[in-house]
């Protein structure tokens, strides 16, 4: 049995990043393999390309592995803010400090390949997907970026690419192939909404449909639903895990905005042949952007249980709660 974290979109700009996580490192550091949704490149190197882009400090990487991160997701909206050098200089600082990365990639290859994490004779396999992005983000057989599945009201409900999806559930099966276990990011949804869209859950089904046994969501800054799909857990959106103003358009930090703040983190215990069991961590973002771990007498933690119930009740998802941990599966 391993120990698995991941928490919800990780955009840090500030001078010292371990200050960002220094309340809730134990909880990372505990796990086997902790996991995040990397929201816009590391960089200095900030060509800009996007209104409002999201490089983040170099000292983000330093904060990412002493964090204890070992997989990110860079399959989101923000990977190329800062062109094709600012995605190269981040996936090369990845790889020098031996934190895997999937998503992304210098072609459409790359970007859709599953990275294997081995740990105590378990394999898992990782796999990202975006569904909301800028043009010319998604990778190409010539091109670098990211890997997608496409979603438009255009198309017939529920309104996504049919070849993307098939080419997802490719993705997934030949996954199953090389590992016990295989996770599942998708950055999806609307900004910010509690409310699935159509395609979320459409996406999420057909992604344990093809073998995956575990789905992550990110996107919304705001939390989502839980739903329990054939026995796998559905994490439609983890909110926000840090994120920081940005330096170059000095904005107002949305972490401000009160739905932004409220956050979980999963907690899962995996065996070669599913996920055992697993909880959540209620936690908040406090003034100084860091995420703090809740006491289940604390009102913000009764509050963010309150809405996770709210918005899991549609699904028939029920928690437990126990030494301020909310479980799913025990």
């Amino acid at each position: 049995m391993i120990t698995f974290v991941a928490v919800g979109d990780l955009y840090c700009s500030r001078d010292e990043p371990m200050t960002a996580v220094e309340k809730i490192l134990p909880v990372i550091k505990a796990a086997d393999i902790a996991f995040c949704n990397l929201e816009g490149p590391i960089t200095n190197r900030p060509h800009v390309r996007v209104p409002y882009p999201l490089p983040q400090s170099l000292k983000t990487i330093d904060m990412l592995r002493e964090a204890g991160f070992n997989v990110v997701s860079f399959a989101n909206n923000h990977a190329l803010d800062c062109g094709f050098d600012g995605f190269y200089q981040t996936l090369t600082l990845l790889k020098k400090y031996d934190i895997k990365y999937v998503g992304a990639g210098s072609n459409i290859k790359e970007a859709r390949s599953p990275v294997i994490v081995e740990c105590r004779g378990i394999r898992i396999a990782f796999l990202a997907y975006a569904s909301f992005f800028s043009v010319g983000d998604p990778a190409t057989s010539y091109k670098p970026g990211i890997a997608v599945v496409r979603v438009d009201p255009r198309f017939e409900p529920p309104h996504i690419d049919l070849d993307d999806l098939a080419e997802m559930q490719e993705d997934i099966k030949e996954a199953k192939t090389k590992a016990d276990i295989v996770i599942v990011s998708h950055h999806w949804g609307a900004d910010p909404s509690f409310t699935l869209t159509m395609h979320q859950k459409a996406i999420a089904h057909a992604s344990i449909d093809a073998g995956a046994d575990l789905v992550i969501g990110h996107h919304p800054h705001v939390l989502q639903g839980i739903e329990i799909y054939k026995g796998k857990i559905i994490c439609y959106s983890l909110s926000n895990f840090i994120f920081d103003p940005t330096p170059l358009t000095g904005r107002i930090p949305d972490v401000l905005r009160d739905g932004w703040r409220e956050s979980i983190i999963l907690n899962c215990y995996i065996s070669k042949e599913r996920v055992e069991k697993a909880f959540f961590y209620p936690i908040y973002i406090n003034e100084y952007g860091q995420p703090e771990k809740l006491d289940q007498r604390d009102e913000k933690f009764q509050k963010i249980l309150n809405l996770m119930e709210k918005l899991s009740k549609p699904f028939g998802t029920t928690f437990i709660i126990e030494e301020n941990k909310v479980w799913i599966l025990k």
